[in-house]
């Protein structure tokens, strides 16, 4: 009998553990990190808008894994938010390289005018 009732207390509360919802500021963060980088114009750049489309990926993946598979919803979520911010970097990065680039042209520029 004691047997049992520790088994329907150990079932009730795996379940329990199971049914967590995802925590709101984890899709709130995700939501922003892809608006984020979707403002910064990351989509103009190749390299970084597919980091931003893989971000929209793991985004749906986790809304659509929300009710059944909270653990596996909060994990997408993260990765939808790293990734977001993965593509503003890589971004950043791309028009950094660009600039030092021109700056480099022009400085050949004016030393082959002098």
């Amino acid at each position: 009998m004691l047997r049992a009732i520790m088994t329907a207390v150990a079932t009730v509360a795996l379940a329990a553990c199971a049914s967590v919802p995802v925590a709101p500021e984890r899709v709130q963060a995700s939501e922003q990190a892809i608006q984020a980088a979707q403002a910064a114009g990351v989509e103009r750049q190749p390299g970084a808008a597919k980091y931003l489309e893989l971000a929209r990926s793991e985004m749906s993946q986790g809304q659509k894994l929300s009710d059944s598979e909270p653990r596996q919803a909060e994990t997408m979520f993260a990765r939808a938010e790293s990734d977001a911010k993965l593509a503003i970097a890589t971004a950043k990065e791309g028009t950094a390289k660009a600039d030092v680039q021109r700056l480099n042209d022009e400085l050949k520029s004016v030393s082959a005018n002098q």
